[in-house]
């Protein structure tokens, strides 16, 4: 994924959020001329039925993280199932932030403790939205009171960097998303 330099939220952003422009667009272009995104449609429920036989939509996931090491392993775990596509990353809060509020994507995996907005706001942030994402708060701080504080702000899942992380995800997964042949 292409992304435009910036060092906080985009206009769109800033207005749907009360955040500060961190930058102004040049005069003629709008702000789907800078930023990628997809066609927004209204989600589908997972499974759906379809002429008696059971048909699985694609799931578009976003991994907001600060460490590029940590955003490789999410894609190798994620990309082991094959309904899951990768539509983008982020490394700061607001970054994700902005880029998950335009690309529309059905799953955002997000580290708790990032540069910008932490993950519990960005989770609270994005659960306004009208057709909110799944939110997975993914952290190596296990104590409830960080716990506590991600669920309250809407987080859908808490998980924790350990060892067995891709079976945590994996079973993540397959709760909000089921499937007969999943993973």
């Amino acid at each position: 994924m292409i992304r435009p330099p910036h060092t906080g939220p985009c206009q769109n952003c800033a207005a749907g959020f009360g955040g500060r422009r961190a930058f102004d667009l040049e005069p003629g272009r709008s702000h789907r001329s800078v930023w990628p995104t997809r066609m927004k449609t209204k989600k589908k429920a997972f499974p759906t039925q379809k002429n008696d036989e059971l048909t699985i939509g694609l799931i578009h996931a976003f991994i907001a993280e600060d460490t590029s090491q940590m955003i490789a392993s999410l894609t190798r775990i994620l990309s082991k199932d094959k309904r899951i596509k990768i539509v983008g990353s982020a490394t700061d809060g607001w970054e994700a932030l902005c880029y998950a509020s335009s690309l529309d994507p059905d799953l955002v995996l997000v580290d708790l403790h990032m540069p910008g907005l932490d993950g519990a706001e960005v989770a609270r942030r994005l659960k306004q939205r009208p057709n909110h994402p799944t939110i997975f708060v993914v952290t190596s701080d296990d104590s409830p009171e960080s716990r506590a504080r991600c669920l309250i702000a809407g987080a859908d899942a808490f998980l924790v960097k350990r060892s067995d992380l891709s079976s945590q995800l994996q079973t993540a997964i397959q709760n909000f998303f089921p499937s007969s042949g999943a993973v």
